[in-house]
């Protein structure tokens, strides 16, 4: 079976709407389902967003893509490492503070990592 490259693999992804990504190792040991996911790939990794967590996926060696219906499937020769970006998400209306501006989070947070991310176009 060839490899796909990443770029294939990008434009398979942009072509399809998918809302589950399914995974399963080259040798067959390790599955692993992400449903409501959408999907993103660069040179390295594979990044799945979920409505409960994010995920970053390391890998090597994509030996197949499989679409049905919404339901993407690869089989990939080696994940290197699967990290998961959050633990909680919330939205929130950015609101002017002195010389910048502020979104409150709740106060268990505090001297937790959190990551900022704009929404809408500038």
């Amino acid at each position: 079976m060839s490899e796909l490259t990443y770029k294939e693999l990008r434009r398979i992804i942009d072509s399809i709407e998918i809302n589950t990504v399914e995974i399963v190792t080259d040798t067959g040991n390790n599955k692993y389902k992400f449903e409501n996911a959408n999907v993103m790939c660069d040179e390295e990794e594979l990044d799945i967003y979920t409505d409960k967590q994010d995920y970053i996926i390391k890998m090597k060696g994509i030996q197949a893509v499989k679409n049905i219906g919404d339901v993407l499937k690869l089989r990939i020769e080696n994940i290197c490492q699967i990290e998961g970006l959050f633990m909680a998400s919330m939205d929130k209306i950015v609101k002017p503070q002195g010389n910048g501006a502020m979104a409150q989070v709740p106060k268990a947070w505090v001297g937790k990592r959190v990551k900022v991310v704009l929404l809408e176009p500038l």
